[in-house]
């Protein structure tokens, strides 16, 4: 036998107090800082929706905060929303109710982007309809 095991232990616990201060610096949480991240700015999102069946109401959301709202729209409806809206596009909340004991109906959503680039995006639905609809 070489050595003493208690003297090797003793040097292993002597080594891992030392390394005391560096492993508590590398495991320890590193505070949080807060960035202040700049508001984007609001741009003309031009909308017109297409009904099939009317709609007791219709509602847009937007980053979920309500943009637009309209207790039984009628069967064409457009809509200018200054929201911010980014370069790569963005999406919206739609919340079409329509009646209850009405067939399967569409909602068409037309969007024109502050780049004049036309998107459209379809809506089934019977009922209360809730869906989020992307705009690339």
């Amino acid at each position: 036998m070489r050595g003493s095991p208690i003297v090797r232990a003793l040097l292993a616990w002597i080594a891992l107090l030392a390394l005391a201060p560096l492993l508590t610096k590398v495991t320890s949480a590193v505070p949080h800082t807060t960035v202040a991240v700049a508001a984007a700015p609001t741009r003309k999102v031009e909308l017109a929706l297409t009904f099939t069946a009317q709609p007791k109401r219709v509602a847009i959301l937007h980053l979920g905060r309500e943009v637009f709202a309209k207790a039984e729209p009628a069967a064409d409806e457009e809509v200018t929303l200054d929201i911010p809206w980014p370069e790569q596009g963005g999406e919206l909340l739609f919340k079409v109710e329509w009646s209850a004991d009405a067939p399967l109906a569409a909602m068409r959503a037309r969007l024109t982007d502050p780049r004049d680039v036309e998107i459209e995006r379809s809506l089934w639905g019977a009922g209360p309809t809730e869906t989020v609809l992307n705009f690339p």
